[in-house]
């Protein structure tokens, strides 16, 4: 997939526990074309998520669906709890491919669930795909 092309949103909230999946994505969005300023600010569980979003509500949210304190499920039923107006898309990613998983998800109106795949370029296309998209 090109890298250039619209990109619908300037701000991501990564919510990611593990280092080298957080650096990937990172690596991900800082290879999209230079003219596409994306910022990016991460939590390491959906507590943290939850207290970024007080500070600044995001375009789009990336998380994770397995974290401690607070998992992705948590997390997205906190935010409707917390922020009820909030129309913020949220995109699942998860190295479990559960069918049980994914109908939760989309019970909680999680708009998009990536599968982590096997190679840093299939995740780029996942990623890049969700940006390109409108999902609200």
């Amino acid at each position: 997939m090109p890298k250039n092309g619209l990109i619908l949103y300037s701000s991501i909230l990564l919510l990611e526990d593990d280092p080298d999946d957080c650096s990937m994505f990172r690596d991900i969005i800082n290879g999209l074309d230079e003219s596409s300023q994306i910022e990016v600010r991460v939590a390491k569980n959906g507590a943290e998520g939850l207290s970024l979003i007080k500070q600044k509500i995001p375009d789009i949210i990336f998380s994770d669906v397995n974290m401690p304190v607070m998992d992705g499920f948590q997390f997205a039923l906190a935010i409707y709890d917390s922020f009820p107006s909030l129309k913020v898309p949220i995109v699942f990613m998860s190295t479990a491919d559960l069918k049980k998983d994914m109908a939760y998800a989309e019970m909680l109106n999680v708009v998009h669930y990536i599968r982590k795949p096997e190679t840093v370029a299939q995740l780029e296309e996942e990623v890049i795909q969700a940006l390109r998209t409108q999902f609200i």
